[in-house]
C-alpha cells in the first residue's frame, strides 16, 4: 500500500477493474528501474524530475529504445551511475531489462540511490553474512544494506545471518526495500 501511495507502483488492472500487487512476482530490471527513479523523484534526489535523455543516452544501451517499458527509467539510472548494465562481447551495452533482479544487485542499486542523495555513509558494514564474502559481487553493498537495516538477510539455523545475493528480488521484497530506503533517507 506505501508504494501505491508514494506513486511508485501501481499494480496490475485486472480484467474486473480491481488492482493487484502481484507480490510473489520477480521483479525484472525495467521495472526496478521504474520504481526506483520514481523514489528519487519523490525524494529530489539529483536530477530524477528533471533529466531527460538526449540522442547519445538513447544510443547508450543496444537493447533500449523508445519502446522500451520505462526506457526513460533505465536511461536516468544510467546517467545517475546507478546502473551500468553489462558489456557485450561485441564492445556494445545492454540493460536486459526482462531479466529478474538479485539480491547483490539490488544492493548495488540501493546503496548508489543513496549515495547520489547524500545518504551512504556513516554506517558500519554488516561483516557477519555467512555467504558473503570478497569474492560475492557487490559484497561492500550488501554489507551496507544489512547495516543500514534495509536488508537483515535469512536466519541460519545456528543463529546466525546469510543474505542470499543470488536470490531473485521479488515484488513484496522490492516494496521493502524501498521503503526501507526511504526510512533511511529521512533519518
Amino acid at each position: 500500500r506505501w508504494l501505491a501511495d508514494r506513486g511508485i507502483s501501481t499494480g496490475w488492472k485486472e480484467a474486473d477493474g480491481s488492482s493487484t500487487f502481484r507480490g510473489m512476482s520477480p521483479v525484472v530490471r525495467q521495472d526496478m528501474a521504474a520504481f526506483l527513479r520514481r523514489e528519487a523523484k519523490n525524494r529530489n534526489i539529483a536530477d530524477a524530475r528533471t533529466w531527460q535523455p538526449s540522442a547519445a543516452d538513447w544510443k547508450r544501451f543496444r537493447d533500449v529504445d523508445r519502446n522500451t517499458p520505462h526506457a526513460e527509467d533505465i536511461l536516468w539510472l544510467a546517467h545517475a551511475g546507478i546502473s551500468e548494465g553489462w558489456k557485450e562481447a561485441d564492445g556494445t551495452a545492454a540493460f536486459r531489462g526482462m531479466s529478474p533482479v538479485v539480491r547483490q544487485d539490488m544492493a548495488a542499486f540501493l546503496k548508489r540511490l543513496a549515495a547520489r542523495a547524500g545518504r551512504d555513509g556513516g554506517v558500519k558494514p554488516k561483516t557477519d553474512f555467512t555467504d558473503v564474502t570478497a569474492a560475492t559481487p557487490h559484497m561492500a553493498d550488501v554489507q551496507w544494506l544489512g547495516a543500514s537495516g534495509i536488508s537483515q538477510g535469512y536466519r541460519n539455523n545456528d543463529g546466525s545471518w546469510r543474505f542470499e545475493g543470488m536470490t531473485r528480488v521479488y515484488r513484496q521484497d522490492m516494496a521493502a526495500f524501498i521503503h526501507r530506503l526511504d526510512t533511511h533517507l529521512t533519518k
